[in-house]
């Protein structure tokens, strides 16, 4: 009894750490896809260390299948491409060794998705179906029609191209992507996750630090109060940042925290940014800041921008007005509008329909995975309370009063 009741517990342990590390990563991979389709795969959760190509297959029962296929980390979201085998059957796309958390403590875990292909008569792929680059890059669109195709292409400006019969080419130039920023193109039915790498001095520049907000710019009336703002830099990078130092103008502003000893992968710190009080009543109408505030560890650095225009009460209207007039529909600055559950992954600027996320909008961190660790914990209790009370019930015999019996029975 003792046995069965301990397997049960073990039993339930097993499961519930089965579900918490089925529940580190999501992904927004579809159950189905046509015969040759592109699929362009987003992995959330916590991950540590970029995926490489080779922890990565695709099996049809336990059979590994070639494909074709993809995977990088884009301003610190991880993407997946791979073109869909050709017959129809049920597939697994696995991920090994993946760097996460599980319960708080860093783990190596497995993602595996199920999915199925349908001949349903996919009309065209792309190929990749994700660009990181730093020099012009082209895209190769396969048509599987025997006529030809127009399909719209949205990189920033929209335009139609006619798509023959196999293989097409369409060219894009780099610098019509800005620098170290993750862009979603759509091309016809697909949307092509773009990073440009930006170059400096003939090198890839990849940041590592990421401010957020990355730029920061203000008009204000005479002798409006200036509330401090509160600044998030994040580590995009493979490996920890020690000794980060904020450089400023120690003249203008108040920085608190002015250091970190460390900035751990994938994680963030935040600091405070004021103007001194003293320089806020000296700054009258018309004065203007433009400064840079730089954060520099012992090999990674970045900086963002403080804007700030004082103006009097009539020309803030004004300014307002064109400000208005100015701004951009989200769709035109290659962003989109977050609902209000979710957060924006990169930098949210202001546009005609409201605030325009030019990244991802995701959901926010997963509540903490703590709960389980209790759950274990008051099984276990719970398992040794029923087995204790169980056998309480049962009353030992004392071996004296046993012996004492026979001897009572024959006293007359």
């Amino acid at each position: 009894m003792v046995k069965r009741e301990l397997f049960i517990v073990l039993g339930l342990i097993g499961i519930i750490l089965s579900i918490a590390n089925a529940s580190a990563l999501t992904s927004d991979m579809s159950d189905i896809y046509g015969s040759k389709e592109t699929a362009i795969v987003k992995i959330e959760g916590i991950i540590l260390e970029p995926i490489v190509d080779e922890d990565v297959s695709l099996l049809r029962g336990h059979v590994e299948v070639p494909f074709e296929y993809g995977v990088k980390q884009l301003d610190g979201e991880t993407f997946l491409w791979f073109i869909a085998p050709e017959k129809e059957n049920n597939y697994t796309l696995v991920v090994k060794n993946i760097a996460s958390k599980v319960s708080g403590k860093s783990e190596k875990i497995d993602y595996m998705r199920n999915f199925s292909v349908r001949v349903n008569n996919t009309e065209y792929n792309v190929n990749p179906g994700l660009v990181s680059e730093s020099e012009d890059f082209e895209l190769k669109i396969n048509s599987f029609k025997d006529s030809n195709l127009k399909i719209s292409v949205d990189a920033l400006k929209e335009l139609e191209v006619d798509i023959y019969p196999g293989e097409n080419i369409i060219k894009f130039s780099i610098f019509d992507f800005p620098p170290n920023e993750l862009v979603l193109i759509n091309v016809g039915k697909y949307i092509v996750p773009i990073y440009r790498l930006a170059e400096e001095n003939g090198q890839v520049n990849v940041k590592i630090l990421k401010f957020t907000p990355e730029k920061i710019s203000k008009i204000i009336t005479y002798g409006q109060s200036i509330e401090p703002y509160r600044i998030s830099v994040s580590n995009l990078g493979n490996t920890d940042l020690k000794n980060l130092t904020i450089k400023y103008n120690k003249d203008i502003f108040v920085v608190e925290p002015e250091s970190f000893d460390v900035l751990k992968r994938g994680e963030n710190l935040e600091f405070d940014l004021k103007i001194k009080e003293n320089k806020n009543k000296n700054l009258g109408v018309n004065s203007t800041l433009d400064e840079v505030i730089r954060i520099i560890s012992d090999n990674e650095t970045n900086s963002f921008k403080f804007n700030l225009k004082v103006v009097s009460e009539e020309e803030a209207v004004k300014e307002i007005e064109i400000a208005k007039n100015n701004l951009k529909y989200c769709s035109d600055l290659s962003g989109v509008l977050c609902s209000k559950a979710d957060v924006c992954s990169g930098e949210s600027v202001e546009s005609k329909e409201g605030i325009c996320c030019i990244g991802i909008c995701k959901a926010p961190e997963p509540m903490s995975l703590a709960w389980i660790g209790y759950l274990i914990a008051g099984i276990i209790l719970l398992a040794v309370a029923i087995i204790w009370l169980k056998y309480k019930k049962i009353k030992p015999v004392d071996k004296l009063e046993k012996k004492l019996k026979p001897a009572k029975k024959e006293t007359p």
